[in-house]
């Protein structure tokens, strides 16, 4: 990155994304598969049964970044990528939230562990605090050139699976533990409009 890239201004710093999206070693691509399928590839009988074989859990980890280095769907590093995370995120992820569920997510959690919220934590926090507190105007997905947005979602095809994923698993959480939107005047947030039909 450019020297105080932080300290120049909004034009400027979006300029950078083009540059960004297309660097082959930007390890923010496949962030959320990395994150979850790498721990999984240190139990290597575990991994094999997954992936269906030690070179393909083996490319995938070699790969950079992990899984999405010409690895798509139908690429044994991206498909096995995939799997180790899925796996993970079915499996050992007792609790997660979504972003853009912050109500129900709290509210979740709090049924889960029987736990509150209390002085200012959470939904209670002034509006200036968390995501509030983000004065500036942010570079959004809908103001990206075509390309950019095909170009986006082809490097994290995998990020785009899971979160697909994470949403059909929260909402039946939501279920299991009896939390519904209305009880808890959680208004309209809901899961972003990622589905894919090629993914």
């Amino acid at each position: 990155a450019p020297p105080n890239i932080d300290r120049t201004s909004k034009v400027v710093y979006d300029s950078y994304f083009q540059r960004w999206l297309r660097c082959k070693a930007n390890m923010a691509v496949g962030r959320q598969t990395r994150m979850l399928g790498l721990g999984v590839h240190a139990l290597t009988p575990h991994a094999k049964a997954i992936c269906g074989g030690a070179d393909a859990v083996s490319r995938a980890v070699r790969s950079e970044p992990f899984g999405s280095s010409r690895g798509g769907i139908g690429v044994a590093e991206g498909d096995c990528a995939f799997r180790l995370a899925k796996w993970t995120l079915e499996n050992s992820v007792y609790f997660f939230g979504l972003s853009e569920e912050r109500c129900l997510s709290e509210r979740l959690f709090s049924k889960m562990f029987r736990l509150h919220f209390t002085n200012n934590r959470g939904l209670a926090a002034a509006p200036t605090q968390g995501k509030g507190g983000h004065k500036g105007a942010q570079l959004t997905f809908q103001q990206l050139s075509s390309a950019d947005q095909q170009l986006l979602r082809e490097r994290n095809r995998h990020d785009v699976r899971l979160y697909n994923l994470a949403c059909t698993l929260f909402k039946a959480r939501l279920k299991a533990f009896g939390v519904s939107r209305a009880d808890y005047s959680c208004g309209h947030g809901r899961c972003m409009e990622l589905h894919d039909s090629r993914l």
